[in-house]
């Protein structure tokens, strides 16, 4: 999965990023979040880890969540950085649901900011099939394709609409605004960004 999120404000609490909410409550469930006041933070189930590496305010960052599961590890790379900036190994439930700036609720833990260009797969991607899916809203690679949501739209209803041609609409709750979203090169069409 990658996505590009801007944190607005700094609330020094909780902020959710992406949820992968198990919707049968068993407690196994994929948590990626901002904690405190600049840390990634990855939960799975209760077992955790925190970044070492800062998240400035009032910039866009892409995001890359990699989910092995013959091996039960899952890696989140930061602003194309080549290594994880943190990473954990434990079980996933295979019944939950994708959830974007709220935990289960958007009252819940909510970002303080903005989301974009959201993609996500049942592969694996390389580290460079990952660079280059940086560069674009829309999917650079096809195969494997779950869902594409570019969120650049001034409408509810594009902005929930998905992209991949697999038909699987979001489903939107709180209070949305539409703003600018990440830096225009992101708009070129595919091929080496200048």
């Amino acid at each position: 999965m990658t996505f590009w999120f801007y944190r607005s404000v700094d609330t020094a609490a909780f902020e959710t990023l992406c949820n992968l909410g198990d919707p049968y409550n068993t407690g196994l469930y994929h948590w990626v979040g901002l904690q405190g006041s600049d840390f990634i933070f990855l939960d799975i189930g209760g077992t955790s880890a925190t970044s070492t590496v800062t998240v400035q305010t009032g910039l866009w960052h892409f995001l890359a969540i990699v989910r092995g599961a013959a091996t039960n590890r899952t890696d989140v790379y930061l602003d194309g950085l080549a290594s994880p900036v943190v990473q954990v190994t434990a079980s996933l439930s295979s019944n939950f649901r994708f959830e974007f700036g709220g935990a289960g609720d958007p009252a819940q833990d909510p970002l303080s900011g903005r989301i974009a260009g959201i993609k996500w797969w049942d592969a694996v991607l390389g580290q460079e099939e990952l660079e280059i899916e940086r560069w674009f809203y829309l999917p650079v690679r096809r195969a494997n394709l779950q869902g594409a949501y570019p969120c650049f739209s001034g409408t509810v209803g594009e902005n929930a609409q998905d992209y991949s041609g697999l038909g699987r609409t979001l489903t939107l709750g709180g209070t949305l605004t539409f703003e600018s979203g990440p830096p225009p090169p992101l708009l070129q069409y595919p091929g080496v960004p200048t």
